[in-house]
């Protein structure tokens, strides 16, 4: 009994696999192992095969220095890189809050609208989304003592 038991302590999972695995070899003598990960495997068609498509895709072979045309596509494109943003554009809401602005001074200036522009802010100026702005407006110029 205590055979068993001590038989019992030397047997886990590496000691099993290892068994498994030398049990094939010897039955199929032919066993080869798989490279190890950090080793790169290539045959001359793996290398065939990165060239044809380094050339589809018009990089030239590694071995290759880039040509004049290459060159310049690759100075346009830090070029392009390097140029800043252009500035931001305001939204179409705060365009259309704006003009609303706008046409509310030209009415307390005393001017008139035309029926389309009176109209028009008339709707705008229900809109959630004028109060909303309006509000903000309000709120901020309280704030900055306006």
């Amino acid at each position: 009994m205590q055979e068993v038991k001590k038989a019992k302590k030397q047997i886990n999972i590496k000691t099993m696999s290892d068994e498994i695995v030398a049990d094939s070899a010897r039955r199929h003598g032919n066993l080869v192992a798989f490279p190890p990960v950090a080793q790169e495997h290539t045959t001359p068609d793996i290398q065939a095969a990165i060239a044809a498509v380094n050339a589809k895709n018009g990089r030239p072979p590694e071995d290759q220095p880039l040509t004049e045309g290459q060159k310049k596509k690759l100075v346009d494109i830090r070029d392009h890189l390097e140029k800043p943003a252009p500035p931001e554009q305001p939204d179409d809401a705060t365009i259309r809050y704006a003009n609303a602005r706008a046409l509310e001074a030209r009415i307390a200036a005393g001017e008139e609208l035309n029926e389309v522009d009176a109209r028009r802010l008339k709707q705008y100026q229900g809109s959630n989304e004028y109060k909303s702005r309006r509000r903000l407006d309000e709120f901020y110029r309280a704030a900055s003592g306006q």
